[in-house]
């Protein structure tokens, strides 16, 4: 096998993991945006930047699952913009 051919392979089993797993999170956490939501809101309360932490987190192993529609209106709504 050349190592095209191996690079071929290791990407498309790395996006295969990668999928699973997204649909595994999404089955755990079905509210993904109202999380984020109630993530900001304690940030808001305790400024502890765990929280901020948390939701940069999620984002990353969420990527395109995120309805960042809902959540842009949801922070605007609650009044959860940076100051």
């Amino acid at each position: 096998m050349t190592p095209k051919q191996k690079l071929r392979v290791f990407l498309s089993r790395y996006q295969a993991a990668r999928a699973l797993k997204i649909a595994a999170i999404n089955k755990l956490h079905p509210d993904w945006e109202e999380k984020q939501v109630r993530k900001l809101e304690y940030y808001r309360e305790s400024q502890s930047e765990k929280h901020l932490k948390d939701i940069a987190g999620m984002l990353a192993v969420s990527d395109a699952q995120v309805n960042m529609a809902w959540l842009e209106e949801q922070i605007a709504e609650r009044q959860l913009q940076e100051e």
